[in-house]
């Protein structure tokens, strides 16, 4: 099975070159791309037990990171010229959505806990993995167009540290994982219902705000280390085209904030791993009023990045706020 111990040895011994290593594992999980662009898979050949950690994962996304060595993802998807690569860019960037799937599956198989945080933070105690929380959640606190902003409402947590391979997009306030695979479907052939017609628009929020694995290395804190390194930009943002469903969100549907760097109406809450406990303690109607002090006082301290709501509220917040009455 995809991943397991015996699985990853002989897909390291394998001297087929990267793009011929991805085809197997597509051939493998026999994928195809729909008439919604939606990547199916008919045999689910996943080891169960295939962590967000796993040496095969760390494996396949340096196969990728070689197969499309130079340009962006988008532009070997549209590049007439290689055509065969052009049709693996697309199916690779769709493929995407089941490792994040499989990385899902193991946490709330594998580990207890009342909620996904709690299960993914026991996760990261039993292997020693130090999780990350310093990468934007941005693209994953979109908001419907005849909504107004109010403040995040979640939060990206990356496996591990320095890797960041792997991410999980959480909910704040319920701490239960944010994935297009809680909304999705099964048909009776077992393929995925991609269908945006059949979907209310009132639980799609999950499909343009899910996560996915990353292929190239997000810099979150690091960035100053990773100032060459564009392979995130490359291979995860400049992507060939996503499926129907998220196209039309994205595009018809949903808004992104913008970055209160550029005097936007978005900052991150969670950066840190205290932030979200200290984030906790601000009383639900009272947490609007807080936000926009909170991006108010990191705004005015650009360019100095933001280190999270737990160091603005000992800075700031407790001495301005007072919720204990």
């Amino acid at each position: 099975m995809i991943g397991s111990p015996l699985y990853t040895r002989a897909f390291k011994r394998l001297t087929l070159p990267a793009a011929a290593r991805l085809r197997l594992v597509l051939r493998q999980v026999q994928a195809s791309i729909d008439q919604n662009g939606f990547l199916q898979i008919k045999r689910q050949q996943f080891y169960p037990r295939l962590p967000p950690h796993a040496d095969f994962l760390v494996e396949f996304r340096k196969q990728v990171r070689r197969a499309f060595p130079a340009k962006s993802l988008r532009a070997y998807a549209r590049d007439p010229a290689q055509p065969q690569l052009a049709e693996l860019a697309g199916e690779i960037h769709l493929f995407r959505s089941y490792l994040d799937w499989q990385s899902i599956r193991y946490i709330r198989t594998n580990f207890s806990g009342q909620t996904d945080f709690k299960k993914l933070q026991n996760y990261g105690q039993l292997f020693k993995i130090k999780l990350d929380y310093s990468t934007s959640a941005r693209f994953h606190n979109r908001y419907l167009l005849n909504k107004k902003f109010s403040y995040p409402q979640n939060f990206k947590v990356q496996v591990d540290s320095w890797h960041r391979m792997s991410e999980f997009i959480l909910e704040i306030d319920t701490q239960k994982f944010v994935t297009e695979w809680d909304v999705y479907r099964q048909l009776t052939n077992q393929l995925i219902d991609s269908n945006k017609n059949t979907y209310p628009l009132s639980v799609l929020s999950a499909v343009a705000n899910t996560g996915s694995f990353n292929f190239g290395l997000p810099k979150g804190r690091w960035a100053w280390l990773l100032k060459f390194n564009d392979t995130h930009q490359r291979l995860d943002v400049m992507h060939p085209t996503d499926p129907q469903i998220r196209r039309w969100l994205l595009k018809r549907k949903f808004r992104t904030p913008s970055s209160y760097r550029r005097q936007g109406e978005y900052i991150d809450l969670i950066v840190t791993n205290k932030d979200f406990a200290s984030w906790q303690k601000v009383p639900i109607p009272n947490r609007r009023m807080v936000y926009l002090d909170f991006r108010r006082f990191y705004q005015q301290s650009l360019p100095a990045r933001n280190r999270g709501f737990a160091d603005y509220w000992q800075q700031r917040g407790n001495k301005v706020f007072n919720f204990s009455e």
